[in-house]
């Protein structure tokens, strides 16, 4: 243990911010027996999700952050979680199923707009009782709610957990914000940029712009057929888990059903926030991005660069230890793991600008292409028009590159490849 407010385990200093991420991340994933086993002491299953997911490269460590975890009480079971464990995996598919088939649905009218493909909260709760899955009204809600959360089905506009009232809900099958062609096929797996790589045969891979612009990738991903630039691209265990979340290898838009309320083109922090915004509300919103999402905040700028800082400032405090009576000798900066923690925090942070959470948790049309404007009030991107009331403009900008001469016959380096490095 290095200080009170953070651990050196596997040769990387762990603050107790990152230690509560890792343990969110823990208690999201793992099943509610086996987070009930932790917090009663077995290490073994949480310890294989770390070292899995990359968070450490031996089980040994992983077993050591467990039991730190543990000490920090950062283990807990949501009673999300309870509530699942209570009703069992087949039942909960069982009843999602029933509903989808057996609660009729229809065009619904509230202070003159009209929602499509809607039933009612007192209609879920009928259906539940009526066909015995559940004993009584508190129950009902209880089952409908760990099915809501599942993404069985929303209420419209995101307001509200399954009440008995007459609120209005639709069920997932109805609504598409975009989506991975694995999701429209019904697989559990989807194609992932991991598969990329191993098609390629190497641990790492920098994809470069050109190779973009060719056929080489075309049966992998979309990109090269959606985007004029493209920075060059490096594959490795981390950066796969971050496309994964902010740029899918095949992304199929949503087909837009009348005008948006708004659309922000650019995906970075001004246009997630806009139409994050405007879906709470209870507004259509859409989302174009032609690169990745999360903008320079995630990808080029904040968290990487931070992350570097961070790294600078260990080895800054160490080298100068002396001045604060502690002796340290044989310091050395091992650039190569500092920058795979900077890829690795990346990766870790991207689920909160993934594709599919604004899509499935705020109800955000993502689309990913170039959007051009048609007129005051039109988009068109993919192909696809795009009809709204108002637009944000959030693109962002991007490295210029000074006219020197000899520079296109280097590698040089810019915001969008350093962390490459």
């Amino acid at each position: 243990m290095e200080a009170s407010n953070s651990l050196i385990i596997d040769g990387k200093t762990w603050s107790v911010n990152d230690l509560e991420v890792i343990a969110n991340h823990l208690n999201d994933n793992l099943a509610y027996k086996d987070l009930m086993g932790v917090i009663k002491g077995d290490n073994n299953v949480a310890a294989e999700f770390l070292t899995s997911e990359g968070y450490v490269s031996e089980k040994t460590h992983a077993v050591t952050m467990v039991k730190n975890l543990r000490d920090l009480s950062l283990f807990a079971v949501s009673k999300e979680k309870e509530d699942e464990e209570y009703y069992g995996e087949e039942k909960l598919e069982t009843v999602g199923k029933a509903m989808v088939a057996g609660i009729p649905v229809g065009t619904r009218t509230y202070h003159l707009k009209k929602y499509t493909s809607c039933f009612l909260g007192t209609e879920a709760v009928e259906f539940l009782i009526v066909n015995k899955h559940a004993s009584d009204t508190a129950d009902a809600l209880r089952l409908g709610n760990v099915l809501l959360k599942r993404g069985i089905f929303f209420h419209v506009a995101r307001d509200h957990d399954l009440k008995n009232e007459k609120l209005f809900y639709r069920f997932r099958i109805h609504e598409s914000h975009g989506q991975t062609p694995a999701e429209v096929e019904g697989s559990s797996r989807p194609d992932t940029w991991q598969d990329v790589l191993e098609n390629i045969g190497k641990d790492m891979f920098l994809i470069e712009e050109e190779e973009f612009q060719t056929n080489k990738f075309s049966k992998f991903t979309d990109i090269n057929s959606k985007f004029n630039h493209v920075p060059e691209v490096l594959l490795d265990e981390h950066n796969v888990k971050l496309l994964d979340h902010v740029r899918p290898t095949k992304w199929i838009d949503p087909a837009p059903e009348g005008k948006y309320n708004l659309i922000a083109i650019g995906g970075g922090a001004g246009g997630l926030v806009s139409s994050i915004g405007c879906g709470i509300l209870g507004g259509r919103a859409a989302v174009i991005e032609r690169l990745f999402l999360g903008g320079d905040c995630l990808n080029t700028g904040c968290v990487p660069s931070k992350a570097i800082l961070k790294s600078a400032k260990i080895a800054h405090e160490v080298k100068n230890a002396a001045a604060y009576g502690v002796n340290v000798s044989g310091v050395e900066v091992d650039f190569t793991k500092v920058m795979g923690r900077v890829r690795e925090r990346r990766a870790a942070i991207a689920p909160h600008d993934a594709a599919k959470r604004f899509a499935d948790q705020y109800g955000v049309d993502v689309y990913f292409g170039d959007a051009k404007f048609i007129d005051k009030n039109t988009i068109e991107v993919n192909g696809q028009r795009l009809q709204f009331a108002k637009c944000c403009i959030a693109t962002g900008g991007r490295p210029r590159i000074p006219n020197i001469p000899g520079i296109k016959d280097i590698r040089y380096f810019t915001s969008e490849n350093v962390f490459n490095i």
